[in-house]
């Protein structure tokens, strides 16, 4: 396993991963504003907001879905239930760690606390191995638990992107060992390519969002 926090991040957050990270939230954030447009009839009033932010929080959580999201770097998507109330997050995942996707508010580097959180953060202790007994054979074994990391964004009322982190969190959840600014490296080596590439899935994805939009056409 590995020694530090930045030493997971260089061997299991390639470019690529990030890459794709950043369109996803990019292309939830479009589609959101298309959904709004699309919806007019109802966002239009003073009492809209108190479900745009929870709608646009699931039109970013959509784009990391199985039937959405492109595995990358040996990342699998799943949707995973997170506590007693039925909760359920994306989920990416590997062999050797766990990242969630949650917002932040601004000037924060660490989304809000909760339960499943502090749990999958209790194995970022990297001055011991995490172990879990597994009894479920005749032959009990030991299995290395997988680190925990974040993908944390905020977005400013004007609907930009002002920020989109990987955070490796402290086992506390009151601060972080290790922090990646996604937002820039990426804008900073992306492409024109990349770009026209990926107007073509939001096409796609915008689609489907409008076919299932919330005032049917007459």
């Amino acid at each position: 396993m590995y020694d530090n926090a930045k030493e997971l991040i260089q061997g299991e957050v390639d470019y690529e991963l990030k890459r794709q990270i950043y369109y996803s939230i990019s292309n939830g954030v479009e589609i959101f504003k298309s959904l709004k447009i699309y919806n007019i009839e109802i966002f239009d009033n003073e009492l809209s907001s108190n479900i745009l932010s929870r709608i646009m929080t699931f039109c970013i959580d959509r784009q990391f879905s199985p039937d959405i999201y492109i595995n990358k770097n040996g990342f699998e998507s799943n949707i995973k239930k997170v506590n007693v109330f039925n909760y359920k997050v994306a989920e990416l995942r590997n062999k050797n760690m766990v990242i969630h996707i949650a917002k932040t508010n601004r000037g924060k580097s660490l989304p809000t606390k909760s339960g499943y959180k502090l749990r999958y953060a209790q194995n970022n202790n990297f001055k011991q191995q995490q172990l879990k007994l597994d009894l479920s054979e005749k032959a009990s074994k030991t299995t290395v638990e997988p680190y925990y990391g974040i993908i944390t964004y905020n977005i400013s009322r004007n609907l930009d992107i002002e920020s989109i982190n990987l955070v490796i969190p402290a086992i506390d959840m009151e601060t972080y060992i290790e922090k990646i600014d996604i937002k820039s490296e990426v804008e900073r080596l992306k492409t024109i390519q990349n770009d026209k590439q990926n107007e073509k899935t939001l096409v796609t994805l915008k689609n489907e969002f409008k076919r299932s939009q919330i005032i049917n056409e007459k």
